[in-house]
């Protein structure tokens, strides 16, 4: 078995790659941001992953806010201001969707500023994935898509997509990659890979260039009730057992056996469970299905 890449070698720069954070834009105030790195829990609620606001000597920050479609959002009402700096992360941001009037699965600009003791401010625009789908009701179809991973064809996924890419093509879309089979890598089993675990996605300096996935196996019981289920009413039981299981430590790989099934939080943040339906000469056949959150 090969040495994976040790997650302890992902670093701000890294985690700016996987949470589709876009270019940074800040005034002349008497400070700035720094550091300032979005990402989602595995309820897809989105969240300051690092970052501060630090004034110039002398100057003290008064407020800071966040704004989506130039309405305010809520989540930053509790900082302690006052100060020099101020800590964002972990400080949840919340009503995107309303400010948006959205209710699918979209990228969304956040503004954040703050404001100094001089009356100066300064700004940040991050763009960020966000769910804003609605409960379908019990009665909504479950969709399901079917992919095929193999050595002699497509080894990598994007399940969001429901679209599979040979290396070359995979190249340019890294971080919209969910799950990797077959890519040759020298020393991997045959398994289906979280893509952090395989050199392609990490550059010579170890920076992680893929998307933020997790993989959890789901109980063997799982794979019958997914194979049959066409209505959302079918899955409830494991629907209400999903948030226990994603707080869970997640996994590197799941083995490639045929009727099994694992849960993918893909890189835009849905939730997936996957059937792995058939297998072969390095090659395996997955069921696809979108799971309500």
């Amino acid at each position: 078995m090969f040495t994976f890449k040790k997650i302890a070698l992902l670093g701000v720069a890294a985690l700016t790659a996987f949470t589709m954070s876009c270019s940074e834009l800040t005034d002349d105030g008497s400070g700035e941001f720094k550091n300032l790195v979005l990402d989602r829990d595995n309820k897809g609620r989105v969240f300051v992953k690092t970052g501060k606001v630090v004034a110039n000597e002398g100057i003290t920050v008064t407020k800071v806010e966040a704004k989506s479609n130039n309405t305010a959002l809520t989540g930053l009402g509790g900082l302690s201001l006052g100060g020099k700096e101020v800590d964002l992360a972990d400080t949840y941001i919340g009503g995107i969707c309303d400010a948006n009037n959205s209710k699918k699965n979209d990228e969304f600009k956040i503004v954040f500023i703050a404001t100094f003791s001089d009356n100066t401010t300064t700004e940040v625009t991050k763009t960020q994935k966000v769910n804003c789908s609605t409960d379908p009701g019990d009665d909504a179809n479950l969709v399901k898509t079917t992919v095929k991973l193999s050595s002699a064809g497509e080894s990598y996924a994007d399940l969001d997509d429901g679209k599979t890419y040979k290396q070359a093509a995979a190249a340019s879309i890294k971080n919209k990659i969910d799950v990797v089979a077959y890519n040759g890598q020298a020393g991997t089993d045959d398994a289906i890979y979280n893509p952090m675990e395989l050199d392609f996605f990490w550059d010579a300096n170890d920076n992680y260039l893929g998307g933020s996935v997790s993989l959890y196996p789901l109980p063997s019981s799982a794979f019958t009730v997914l194979n049959s289920a066409s209505k959302v009413s079918d899955i409830k039981d494991l629907l209400e057992s999903i948030g226990a299981i994603t707080d869970g430590e997640g996994v590197d790989f799941v083995p490639a056996t045929k009727n099994t099934a694992f849960l993918v939080i893909t890189t835009e943040g849905a939730n997936r469970a996957v059937l792995i339906t058939a297998t072969g000469t390095k090659s395996v056949d997955l069921s696809s299905i979108s799971m309500p959150e």
